[in-house]
C-alpha cells in the first residue's frame, strides 16, 4: 500500500475520531462563536499536520507527533472555578512582572525559546472578576508599574508583549499572544497626603479611582471599642503562642493607645502598634521566666527612654544646656518642645531669654533674624505683636524693641506653641518683674490673648519632669498648659504618681491673664495691675521735651521768625 493511501485513510479516520470532540465544543460554546471557530481550527490543524507529517518510520514520527501536539496544549494560568466568591487578592510586591504576569524564556543550545507553558499570571489576571488590593507607596515605589495599572484599569486588557524586547533580539522562538481582557475592582491604600498628590497631578488618577473611604483610626472610647480591643488581644495572643495578659496590662495597653489619639476619651487603632507593643512585652517575660504579662511590663517597654533622650539628659545635669528650675529671674523663661525622630518622640525644656531696649515696639527674633524659623513660627511672631501693641489700646506705639532668643537651639524653630512663654517673657523685660524658674509654659496665643491649644502635651510635661528630676527636684516644680489640652493628658505613671501625691503640679490657662498670675513672681499679678506697671515702665523710655531756658529765642513755625 502506497504512502499517499495510508495518509488518506489516516485522515479519514482522523475525522471521524474528532468529530464527537467538535460536537461537544459546538454544544458547550454554543454563545461563544470565536471558541467554537478556534477548536475547529485547532482541530482541523492537528489533522493536517499529523496527515502531512507522516512518513512511516515511527520514531521519527513519534517526535513529530509529539511537536504538533505540543503546540496546542493548554495552559491555565488561573483557575476560579473552585471559588464560590469573587477573588480577592493582596499583591505585596507591586512590580510589573507581579501586576501583569510574564512570558518567560528557556535557554536551548544558547538560543532563546518561549511557548504557552511559560506564560506566567499576574495578580491582575489572578483577581480578574474580583478585586485587587494594593499599598499605594508600594505601588508608586515602581513607577512603571503605576503606568501599567492605569494602562490595564483604562484599556481592560493585558498585553503581556510588555518585555518583548528584552528578549527580542535573542530569541528565535517566542509568543504574541492577544491581550487579555480582564474586569477587576482595584483598592489602593495610601495616607491623605498621597491621595491629594495624585488627585491633584495625576488627571489620569481622579478619573479611574473615583470613589474614596476614609478609615477612622482615632475612636471613641464606648463598651463596643473596649470589648472590640480585649477581643483583638486575644486573638493576637492565642494565634502567636503570647503568655496570657492580666487585666492591668489590658488596661495600660489601652492607655497607650489613648496616648497615640492624644486624647484619654480616645483610642488610636492600629494592627502594628497594638501588636508589636505586645510582643516586646512577652519578649521581657520571657527573658525574666514570668507566665503572665502584667501591667508593669507594658509599661517598661511602651515608656522606655531612648539612647538619644538619655544622652540630651545628661547634657542638662552636666550643664552644658543651661537651664533654670528654682529662683525667679527676668527675662527668662522656661519652654517646651518636643523632639521627634520618627520612631521616638520626647520633650526638651528651652530657655526663652528676652530683653528690651528703646524703640519704636518692634520684636526682633533671633532665629528668624538668622534663617532658622519656620512658616508657622514666623506667623506666630506677627501675632505676637499684634497682641503687644494692644496692651496699652493701641493708641500709641510701645517705646521699646523686643529682642527674643531660643537659647542653645541650632536648627529650625517651627510652630507657635511657644506664644504664651514669648509674651510672658517680653513683659517680664519690660516691667522688669520676675518669672519663676520652677514651672514651665508651654501654649498658643491669639491676637486677644486668648490661649490656644498645643500638641505633645504629655511628651512636654515628662520632658520637664526628667530634667527636674535629673538637675535638681521634682519637688515644687510643675508646667503650665491650656485649659483646653486637659483631655489630652495620658502621662506615664511615673509622673502621674507624682502629681497625684502633690511632688509636681499641673496648672491650666485660658487666657495671658491666667498665665501670668501663675508665672510671675509678683504679689498682684493681674493683667490689669501688669498694665499698670507697663504704663509706668514704658515713660522711662519716652524723652521728655526740653523746658527752654529763660530768655532763650524760639523759631515761630508759621513764619520761621525768630522771636524774644
Amino acid at each position: 500500500m502506497s504512502l499517499k493511501k495510508i495518509k488518506e485513510i489516516m485522515l479519514m479516520y482522523l475525522n471521524e475520531q474528532i468529530e464527537n470532540k467538535k460536537e461537544n465544543f459546538r454544544e458547550t460554546f454554543e454563545d461563544n462563536k470565536e471558541a467554537v471557530e478556534y477548536l475547529e481550527y485547532v482541530c482541523e490543524t492537528i489533522e493536517s499536520n499529523l496527515v502531512e507529517n507522516y512518513s512511516i518510520n515511527y520514531d521519527d514520527d513519534e517526535e513529530k507527533i509529539n511537536e504538533i501536539i505540543y503546540k496546542y496544549m493548554i495552559n491555565v494560568i488561573v483557575d476560579n472555578n473552585g471559588n464560590k466568591t469573587p477573588p480577592v487578592i493582596f499583591e505585596e510586591d507591586p512590580n510589573v512582572t507581579n501586576l501583569l504576569g510574564n512570558i518567560e524564556y528557556e535557554n536551548h543550545n544558547n538560543v532563546y525559546v518561549s511557548d504557552v507553558s511559560l506564560i506566567k499570571a499576574g495578580s491582575l489576571i489572578k483577581a480578574n472578576g474580583g478585586c485587587l488590593i494594593i499599598r499605594v507607596n508600594n505601588l508608586l515605589n515602581n513607577l512603571q508599574s503605576y503606568y501599567y495599572l492605569k494602562k490595564v484599569l483604562i484599556t481592560e486588557k493585558i498585553d503581556l508583549d510588555y518585555n518583548k524586547g528584552y528578549f527580542e533580539l535573542l530569541a528565535l522562538s517566542g509568543l504574541k499572544p492577544k491581550p487579555i481582557g480582564v474586569k477587576q475592582k482595584v483598592i489602593l491604600i495610601g495616607d491623605y497626603e498621597t491621595y491629594d498628590l495624585l488627585y491633584t497631578h495625576d488627571e489620569d488618577f481622579r478619573k479611574i479611582f473615583k470613589m474614596r473611604t476614609e478609615y477612622k483610626t482615632v475612636m471613641e472610647i464606648d463598651k463596643n471599642i473596649k470589648g472590640s480591643l480585649v477581643n483583638e488581644v486575644n486573638r493576637f495572643c492565642a494565634e502567636n503562642n503570647i503568655k496570657p495578659l492580666s487585666n492591668g496590662a489590658i488596661k495600660e495597653i489601652a492607655k497607650v493607645l489613648s496616648r497615640k489619639a492624644e486624647n484619654k476619651n480616645k483610642i488610636f487603632f492600629d494592627d502594628y502598634d497594638l501588636t508589636n507593643l505586645i510582643l516586646l512585652a512577652n519578649d521581657r517575660v520571657l527573658q525574666q521566666g514570668k507566665e503572665t504579662i502584667d501591667d508593669d511590663d507594658i509599661i517598661e517597654v511602651a515608656y522606655k527612654k531612648e539612647l538619644i533622650e538619655e544622652e540630651i539628659l545628661k547634657t542638662y545635669k552636666e550643664k552644658k544646656m543651661l537651664i533654670s528650675v528654682s529662683g525667679s529671674r527676668v527675662g527668662q523663661i522656661n519652654g517646651l518642645s518636643v523632639i521627634d525622630t520618627g520612631y521616638v518622640s520626647f520633650g526638651k525644656p528651652l530657655k526663652i531669654t528676652c530683653t528690651c531696649y528703646k524703640g519704636d515696639g518692634h520684636i526682633i527674633d533671633t532665629q528668624r533674624e538668622s534663617n532658622l524659623s519656620g512658616r508657622i513660627h514666623n506667623k506666630a511672631i506677627s501675632i505676637l505683636r499684634g497682641f503687644m501693641s494692644s496692651l496699652n489700646g493701641g493708641y500709641r506705639k510701645l517705646p521699646v524693641d523686643f529682642h527674643i532668643s531660643f537659647e542653645q537651639l541650632y536648627g529650625i524653630v517651627d510652630g507657635d506653641s511657644a506664644s504664651v512663654a514669648e509674651v510672658v517673657c517680653m513683659i517680664s523685660s519690660l516691667t522688669k518683674l520676675p518669672i519663676k524658674q520652677n514651672i514651665a509654659v508651654t501654649g498658643s496665643i491669639n491676637q486677644f490673648g486668648e490661649v490656644q491649644p498645643i500638641g505633645g502635651v504629655n511628651e512636654k510635661i515628662e520632658g520637664f519632669f526628667s530634667v527636674c528630676k535629673e538637675v535638681n527636684t521634682i519637688e515644687g516644680k510643675g508646667v503650665l498648659i491650656p485649659a483646653s489640652n486637659k483631655d489630652d493628658l495620658v502621662l506615664c505613671k511615673e509622673v502621674e504618681d507624682a502629681i497625684l501625691q502633690g511632688k509636681f503640679k499641673l496648672y491650666t490657662m485660658e487666657n495671658i491673664d491666667d498665665a501670668l498670675q501663675v508665672l510671675l513672681d509678683y504679689k498682684d499679678p493681674t493683667l490689669e495691675k501688669i498694665l499698670k506697671v507697663i504704663d509706668k515702665e514704658s515713660k522711662k523710655y519716652i524723652e521728655k521735651p526740653k523746658t527752654p531756658k529763660a530768655g532763650a529765642r524760639k523759631v515761630n513755625p508759621e513764619n520761621n521768625k525768630v522771636e524774644d
